[in-house]
């Protein structure tokens, strides 16, 4: 076999060898990443303590929000709803940040001493209370922070 020969065999074979990995590359084969599945809703920081009836929450609830694999989810949707107590949660829905995280901006306490409480729903499937005790401000006492 000639020299001339031989480097067109050997060119041939290379060839061939680039066209069988470029096709074994193809993503028509291979697997897709799994898809991302709402899996977990976790309480990270709960209100704690008492505060005063018709003013704004000074701790507010932040949640953690993951799929199956534990990995955070950015961009799902929480809704805030106010069950008990009378008050009111003026941005009712608020998305994760890139790193899962959400935080209730504001929640402002009801108008009767008692139990507040305010649910975080999420994907329509996870619930997550959270409680605050309101007590009455004192008559001789400014409203400094409502």
């Amino acid at each position: 076999m000639s020299r001339s020969t031989r480097l067109l065999v050997a060119t041939s074979l290379v060839v061939a060898g680039v066209a069988l990995t470029v096709s074994s590359c193809d993503s028509a084969t291979s697997p897709a990443p799994p898809v991302p599945v709402l899996t977990k809703v976790t309480p990270v920081w709960s209100p704690t303590g008492e505060e005063y009836t018709n003013s704004n929450a000074r701790t507010l609830p932040l949640l953690f929000v993951a799929d199956q694999f534990d990995r955070p989810m950015a961009g799902v949707r929480v809704s805030f709803a106010v069950t008990a107590g009378g008050g009111t949660v003026p941005f009712p829905e608020i998305v994760t940040s890139e790193y899962g995280y959400v935080l209730l901006k504001q929640w402002i306490l009801g108008p009767t001493a008692g139990e507040n409480i305010v649910v975080a729903t999420v994907g329509g499937a996870f619930s997550v209370p959270f409680r605050l005790v309101s007590m009455a401000r004192p008559d001789d006492t400014d409203c400094w922070d409502c």
